[in-house]
């Protein structure tokens, strides 16, 4: 969801991102590997790195105030 909840959504269920106990660099293997057997996809070669880290970040500190 765009405030970071999960829920049910195209791909499966999604976590919510609000209160996940990983860390930045975690979260960004997550985006960068992707955790296929529950929907979500390898942005690997898609997206940059740089912009990964980015997100990452942005998850560990914007989306977890959003609680």
């Amino acid at each position: 969801m765009p405030d970071g909840r999960g829920g049910q959504n195209e791909g499966g269920y999604g976590a919510d991102l609000r209160v996940t106990k990983l860390t930045a660099e975690e979260v960004a293997g997550v985006i960068t590997n992707g955790r296929q057997p529950k929907g979500m996809p390898s942005f690997k070669g898609i997206i940059d790195e740089e912009k990964i880290d980015l997100t990452a970040i942005y998850v560990k500190t914007v989306i977890k105030l959003k609680q």
